[in-house]
């Protein structure tokens, strides 16, 4: 990915964490929390259709605590990292070059959201693809990007996990 950006892993800010990528993930965290539920309220009042990911309604129905354990591992540490340097590493930087960042943010964001495959979550997805790429794009750093996807993704697990999918 860095050779088809044309940029190095340091130039598309992947890096150890710092105290700023720590801050800007728990802003970017709390942001993409607020726009992704708004997004699937706007869904559901609008159009009629529950937002809710496929992984997430897995998630509430097994009771296979190796499965459980997988998913965690999943949703909270591969995905993040896996689809960060996809999405806003890559994509995100590529479109950079011939759009705007507002521009950029939304079309990586509607990717990202396809890229799910999962009709019923598309749109709460893309807005949080969306704040993704404003958090990257204002700190510099894939690694705060990757915090605030992990960290989002393990609060809905937590929520998940703690109503038995109810949630």
């Amino acid at each position: 990915l860095p050779f088809a950006a044309r940029r190095s892993l340091d130039e598309i800010g992947l890096r150890p964490p710092s105290a700023s990528d720590v801050r800007a993930a728990a802003l970017g965290t709390v942001a993409m929390y607020v726009f992704a539920e708004a997004a699937a309220l706007v869904q559901k009042f609008a159009l009629h259709i529950e937002g809710t990911q496929q992984a997430v309604r897995l998630f509430g129905t097994t009771h296979d605590r190796t499965l459980i354990y997988g998913l965690v591992g999943l949703a909270v540490f591969i995905a993040p990292v896996v689809e960060e340097l996809i999405f806003r590493g890559f994509v995100f930087n590529a479109l950079l070059r011939y759009v705007n960042v507002g521009l950029a943010a939304v079309i990586s964001g509607l990717i990202f959201g396809l890229a799910h495959f999962d009709a019923t979550a598309f749109f709460p997805l893309a807005c949080g693809g969306v704040v993704l790429a404003f958090v990257y794009y204002r700190s510099g750093s894939l690694t705060a990007s990757m915090l605030t996807h992990g960290a989002f993704n393990a609060i809905n697990v937590v929520l998940v996990l703690l109503t038995e999918g109810k949630a």
